[in-house]
């Protein structure tokens, strides 16, 4: 920095704090005359002001600050070496250092060749930032600068590859680790110098370095890492070919090495655990020293942090994961490593140096006891095995799944599990129960030792077994090892066996022909009942001890479901009363599984499978109405409410579940395509894909007289007999008016609330019918068995389908039972309104559709908007001028709106002219009623009554390419399906160029019907023009 010149002399300062030491020839340069020629040099010293801490470990490890002038600014350029006396360094040569690199990279300086060194290093940290990528196949930042110099809270987020932790002011070192400890207060000299002047300003050299460093994915420490060629082979150690030969100066202070500062690791805590486990670690001289500068954070494979301003602490050769940290304690996550094998547990403490430790710890998946150690030969023994800690306390990662097996040598664990994994069964399986495993202990469940065991159990004898273990836990299998009482016992005396009695047992299929016969055919209220005479067993010391068992001990299940049961022991007599309850679902082929605690499974001898059947007792009624909607009642055992029902060979709908053992259904209407209804169908029940079994009678009619003539004794005796009708569980649809009611007509046919209007008929009932208008139920005013007499309830305006339910016989069946409900003004107020819109008018009528919130509204209109919320008004003018409004809000009978003009803006006429149309308001339901590609529908199109094919391509949607070119037409129906069009809308038709005479609309009823015209219009031919709410009517739906 120049301060001051004239004509003779320059004044400037030097920048210490940016200066390497050195002799450096000053460039000048004079404004506007140029270089100065001088043959002259400067010498820039270098200084150490202060060494920050001055003692440390006996082990080495500490890390260093040194703080002065005249560094170089890349920290491995600088060598610091601790000069000691050489009779107080340790011989040998491997056994010096703990870092074998040194030795490979020759930076041990030797005094002679007795192996006597007289200096220890300490090494500049220079760290690979870990959020760089290395390689195109890497998930890292794409980093651009080389090199960081992160001694002012530089962190990871700092786009370089590298962060060097010196400055020419400023160096952090690290001693390095010592095998062998120094004794106690040797004292040594620090010395610092730099590389030679050439190395020091070749750039590019260093860059290239640093590059070809990155390329190894595996080094951190720069000063440790073995640079790599584009390939990935070794070239050579980072700065290899350095010589230290620049400036150089001695430290003032001392550094000493005493056992008052050297950190101790007395013991740790567990010795043996899971991936993940934190351990304690208890010592003395933990406190971190002067911290370290670095804040640079980074993540593991683990989803771990280090921060490594505290302390580090290695399990073999993992960093242990710190989580606290004080002068006496130390708490690190475990994180990785070998299993079941001894691992060194180091600690280095940042400021102070490497601890003495011998301490070990050891990875482990250990199996310490099992309890209870015996059970039944049949399994079911609900075993805990106490083990070591499961859960991984760093991430929240326990044990995911586990599975246990019981085999006669834990030693071939793995051949059998992959053998089991290969599908062939090896060993016993225990199965586990996820829910009671804690952190240290698993529960499950013994499987029997053999499958003989349910036939002949005391053929088998008591078998001893060994338990393993493999776990998965972070996507890895863990297998364990005993490490104490292993062995579970099969015991025969343990082994509760009954047998079945089905002498004494009441079964509902007992004398029935079932449809299960591999099964013992069951249903509800039966009781099978399980005995044994253990008299025999007590002589052969074979009996399991039943004294000891109380009905607290028991539990039975089947189908996962809990059993009632009665349990009595008197006289080595044991009887086992087993209740069939309601809350089994029906099921095939299950077995009863009968419990007791603490040993296991019982056998039970002589014993099918189970099947539990639902059953049908009773139908309410036998025909119903070709038209469905009869309700059904049937009683029974084994509903529930996924039940399916088959009424008359055809599915019952809205099953009404009441209870198990009852529940009603509507037959559903004759109509659909691909059931037969001649005679008498099927009535069964399915619940969980078990189908009933039917208890109820035949029916049979009487009468026939049977006349009988002897001849023997010339005499004629005469005699009733009976006539088979159906099955129990039949039902027929038939059509006799008796059973199937007739709809013939609805007079008029169509209208408004509150008008009435009368069904006509035959087969309804003389009250109770019901009758469903839409989406409304209609007040029946008047009824009889000919005519019913309806009020009409508020409905929008369309055509809808009607539904007259008859009591006791379902719905009427008929044609065309449908019903027109009308839409229309009677009103409008105020007439008169300015031809721009704007004017606010309401419209009284009915059929309209709610719209908005109307004040004040009645309970019927909250109903009626629920109902038709749906549904959009629409307002069209005559002659199809569009004269629209914007419904504020709207119910049934009224339309509170404003007009508008959007779609003719510049209105005809002279502005003196009044301006005068009429108002109509249609309606439809806007999400339902457009006719898609779904629809079965057609437009053509010709000039008169020829040419109609031109247009059809049978390509069902709602744009065509008609006669005259680009006719496309809008249709918004009006009727309850997409199959039954009575009324609609012509929403928009363009004609881009001239406009046929006349088009036609055809529909059929599906895909394969006939095509049948629907309607047809015939219109002027005109110039390009667009219709909007042209009403229509059909008159073949």
């Amino acid at each position: 920095d120049v301060s001051s010149s004239n004509d003779t002399f320059i004044i400037c300062a030097v920048p210490v704090d940016e200066c390497t030491a050195g002799v450096f020839a000053p460039v000048v340069n004079v404004y506007n005359k140029g270089h100065a020629r001088h043959s002259l040099e400067h010498r820039i010293l270098m200084h150490i002001d202060s060494i920050q801490p001055t003692n440390g470990s006996l082990y080495g490890g500490m890390t260093l600050t040194i703080t002065g002038s005249g560094f170089a600014r890349f920290g491995l350029q600088n060598q610091i070496k601790l000069n000691l006396n050489a009779s107080t360094m340790p011989r040998g040569t491997h056994d010096i250092y703990d870092d074998d690199w040194l030795w490979e990279r020759e930076h041990v300086g030797a005094n002679g060749t007795d192996g006597i060194f007289d200096d220890i290093l300490c090494i500049p940290r220079t760290m690979k930032n870990r959020a760089c990528r290395y390689s195109d196949d890497d998930s890292g930042l794409d980093c651009d600068t080389d090199i960081a110099w992160a001694y002012d809270g530089v962190r990871i987020t700092e786009d370089a590859e590298w962060f060097d932790f010196s400055t020419p002011t400023y160096i952090e070192c690290v001693v390095e680790s010592l095998a062998k400890p120094l004794p106690d207060g040797v004292v040594a000299t620090l010395n610092v110098t730099i590389v030679n002047s050439t190395t020091l300003v070749d750039s590019e050299a260093l860059s290239n370095s640093f590059y070809t460093a990155k390329l190894n994915a595996n080094c951190y420490d720069l000063s440790h890492c073995v640079t790599h060629d584009e390939d990935g082979y070794d070239i050579d150690w980072f700065g290899s070919d350095y010589e230290y030969s620049g400036a150089t100066q001695v430290s003032p202070v001392p550094i000493t090495f005493t056992s008052a500062l050297t950190p101790v690791i007395e013991s740790i805590y567990p010795l043996r655990a899971m991936q993940g486990q934190l351990i304690n670690i208890h010592g003395r001289n933990f406190k971190t020293g002067a911290p370290l500068t670095d804040t640079n954070w980074y993540m593991t494979e683990f989803g771990f942090y280090e921060q490594p301003t505290a302390a580090i602490v290695t399990v073999g050769t993992y960093q242990c994961q710190i989580k606290t940290h004080n002068d006496t304690l130390i708490q690190c996550y475990a994180v990785y490593g070998d299993m079941y094998t001894s691992l060194d547990v180091e600690a280095s403490i940042h400021g102070v140096g490497n601890a003495f430790s011998n301490a070990s710890f050891t990875f482990a998946l250990d199996v310490k006891s099992i309890s209870p150690s015996s059970g039944s030969l049949a399994g079911g023994t609900t075993i805990t095995l106490e083990t070591s800690t499961l859960h991984n306390e760093a991430a929240g990662l326990g044990i995911s799944s586990f599975d246990m097996w019981f085999m006669e040598d834990a030693d071939y664990g793995i051949s059998q599990y992959i053998a089991n994994y290969l599908g062939i069964d090896q060993g016993i399986v225990c199965d586990p129960i996820a829910s009671l495993k804690t952190t240290t202990s698993l529960t499950c469940v013994t499987s029997a030792v053999e499958d003989s065991v349910w036939e002949t159990p005391f053929d088998i004898g008591d078998t001893a077994l060994e338990s393993w273990l493999v776990a998965e836990w972070n996507y890895n299998e863990i297998y364990s090892e005993c490490l104490g009482d292993c062995t579970f016992t099969h015991l025969t005396t343990k082994t509760p066996v009954l047998t079945l009695d089905l002498e004494q047992s009441q079964v509902t299929f007992a004398n029935q022909t079932a449809s299960y016969a591999e099964s013992l055919n069951v249903t509800w209220g039966d009781v099978l009942m399980f005995y044994r005479d253990i008299t025999s067993d007590i002589s052969n010391d074979i009996a399991f001890n039943w004294s000891d068992v109380t009905s607290s001990d028991i539990s039975i299940l089947l189908n996962n479901e809990s059993l009632e049961f009665n349990f009595t022991y008197v006289d080595n007599i044991i009887q086992l009363a087993v209740l069939i309850n309601e809350v089994v679902e029906p099921c095939l082929d299950e077995s009863i599984k009968v419990t007791i605690e603490p040993y296991g499974r019982a056998v039970l001898l002589l014993s099918k499978s189970v099947s539990v059947i639902p059953v049908i007792t009773s139908i309410s009624h036998d025909y119903g109405s070709m038209g469905g909607g009869l309700e059904v009642m049937i009683q029974g055992y084994g509903f529930s409410e996924s039940s399916n029902v088959i009424v008359g060979g055809r599915p019952c709908t809205d099953v009404n579940l009441i209870n198990i053992s009852a529940l009603t259904c509507l037959t559903s209407t004759t109509n659909n395509a691909g059931y037969s209804y001649e005679g008498y169908k099927t009535v069964s029940i399915s619940t969980s894909q078990v189908m009933s079994v039917c208890l109820v009678p035949d029916e049979y009619k009487c009468c026939d007289k049977i006349e009988t003539f002897n001849s023997t004794t010339n005499i004629t005796t005469s005699h009733n007999k009976t006539r088979f009708v159906h099955a129990g569980c039949e039902f027929q649809f038939n059509d006799n008016i008796t059973h199937t009611p007739h709809f013939e007509r609805i007079t008029p046919d169509h209208g408004h609330y509150p008008q009435n209007v009368t069904i006509v008929g035959e087969g309804f009932a003389m009250s109770g019918n019901k009758v469903t208008m839409g989406y409304v139920d209609a007040e029946v005013v008047s009824e009889n068995t000919t005519h019913i007499i309806v009020s009409l309830p508020k409905h929008v305006g369309g055509t809808y389908a009607m539904v007259v339910d008859v009591p006791d016989r379902g719905f009427a069946d008929g044609d065309k039972l449908w019903f027109r409900f009308d839409s229309g003004i009677e009103n409008i107020s105020p007439k008169l309104g300015s031809r721009y819109g704007g004017q606010r008018i309401t419209i009284t009528g009915y059929g309209f559709a709610p719209a908005g919130d109307p004040p004040a509204l009645s309970s019927d209109d909250v109903t009626y908007s629920s109902l038709f919320s749906s549904w959009v008004n629409y307002g069209t003018a005559n002659n199809s001028d569009p004269f629209d409004f914007d419904a504020i809000h709207a119910t049934f009978d009224t339309i509170v709106a404003t007009t508008h003009f959007r779609n003719m803006r510049v209105v005809g006429g002279d502005h003196t002219m009044d301006w005068m149309r009429s108002l109509s308001v249609d309606v439809a339901q806007e999400s339902e009623g457009y006719i898609g590609p779904n629809a079965y529908y057609y437009v053509v199109a010709s000039d008169g009554d020829s040419g109609i094919e031109n247009a059809f391509d049978e390509d069902p949607t709602t744009s065509y390419d008609g006669y005259g070119g680009d006719l496309n037409l809008g249709i918004l129906y009006q009727g309850y399906s997409p199959f039954i069009l009575t009324d609609y809308q012509i929403v928009w038709v363009t004609y881009a160029r001239e406009g046929p005479a006349k088009w036609r609309l055809y529909g059929r009823e599906s895909s394969t019907s006939t095509w049948q015209l629907v309607d047809s219009v015939t219109e002027p031919r005109t110039e390009s023009a667009t219709w909007k709410y042209v009403n229509r009517t059909v008159d073949n739906p």
